[in-house]
């Protein structure tokens, strides 16, 4: 169960989970489609800054500089959160999830 602290106040706006996409043998665009196979849209979140157009247009940067950067962002997804989503919804979206990377 969510415990929040006291006086303190959470937008919840993000649900972020880690996956080793490579050490379960599925591509994480391959557990995203078979999510929205089943009505859960999911996104990539926290695209590494050097990685957005400004960044790449003033050059000298690259993967290799940031190896923390590209192992988070190989990892993560998204999953559906937003203020009306029911425990049940939720449990859909894991079992759904766990399926996928199955």
């Amino acid at each position: 169960m969510l415990v929040q602290e006291k006086n303190n106040l959470s937008a919840y706006h993000l649900c972020v989970v880690l996956i080793d996409f490579e050490a379960v043998g599925k591509t994480r665009q391959a557990v995203m489609e078979s999510l929205v196979k089943q009505g859960i849209g999911t996104q990539v979140h926290y695209i590494p800054l050097y990685r957005h157009p400004y960044f790449v247009k003033m050059g000298g940067f690259s993967s290799e500089d940031f190896p923390n950067c590209e192992s988070y962002y190989a990892k993560t997804l998204s999953l559906p959160l937003f203020a009306d989503l029911e425990m049940e919804e939720v449990e859909r979206v894991v079992t759904t999830l766990k399926s996928a990377l199955e």
